[in-house]
């Protein structure tokens, strides 16, 4: 339906939606810049509270080179579903339940995150307890093992070292 993206609002990132796109989905038929003035000050929203406003500045090549601005509203998710309850349509009330759909779907995957990093986050404490103990092993077993195979290893070492019978010969 409307395409939800990732604002800065307030030093907060949260999801918006682009105002052009929900006025044409609504299918309001005012001026997209008449209908988002009245309706910001008819309900009383906040510029960086509600909505950001972003103005491109768009130079036309014309002997004047005259400069166009066009501003471009996006709408965080709540004051995007009061403006489709607003519009009292079938298809505002459709929009405004896709947006709460959306929100939901999004919350899930947060928690369901959230439970995979606890998970996480558990096993690695459990790794980290199993090697200790592993490195404790080890620790105090070589200690006790080392002369040992050392020991064997000198053995091995002679028993192995090749030995040649020589005579000595004076003259």
């Amino acid at each position: 339906m409307i395409n939800i993206q990732q604002n800065k609002v307030k030093d907060e990132m949260v999801q918006t939606v682009n105002a052009r796109h929900l006025h044409k989905n609504l299918g309001v038929k005012s001026r997209f810049n008449d209908w988002i003035k009245i309706r910001i000050h008819e309900y009383g929203f906040i510029q960086n509270v509600d909505y950001i406003l972003v103005t491109e500045k768009i130079v036309t090549k014309t002997r004047g080179g005259n400069r166009k601005a066009t501003n471009d509203y996006h709408l965080t998710l709540d004051m995007a579903k009061e403006l489709a309850m607003v519009e009292k349509t079938e298809k505002g009330r459709q929009i405004r339940r896709y947006f709460i759909e959306c929100e939901k779907r999004l919350n899930d995957d947060i928690l369901s995150i959230g439970m995979q990093l606890e998970r996480a986050l558990l096993e690695k404490e459990h790794l980290e307890r199993v090697l200790s103990n592993a490195g404790y092993v080890l620790n105090k077993g070589g200690r006790h093992l080392k002369p040992i195979l050392l020991a064997k290893i000198n053995k091995l070492q002679d028993e192995l070292q090749p030995s040649l019978p020589f005579k000595e010969h004076i003259r």
